[in-house]
């Protein structure tokens, strides 16, 4: 039960913070993804730890100029 409530406690603040740390953003935006890139990957929310474990690392575009 701890366990779940600390997750929707992260999943919130991912959701309605403007993280300053740069940990946290970099997670706000790896979730942003998950929700509007692919569903289906990326359900690490406070941290990409399982995401690695169960192959569901959701890969940003690398589409920088060089």
């Amino acid at each position: 039960m701890c366990g779940y409530v600390m997750y929707d406690m992260t999943h919130y603040f991912i959701h309605h913070n403007k993280p300053a740390l740069t940990y946290w953003r970099e997670l706000k935006e790896y979730h942003i993804l998950h929700h509007y890139k692919n569903p289906k990957l990326g359900f690490g929310v406070s941290n990409k730890i399982w995401d690695y474990a169960f192959d569901t690392v959701l890969v940003a575009d690398e589409k920088k100029s060089n």
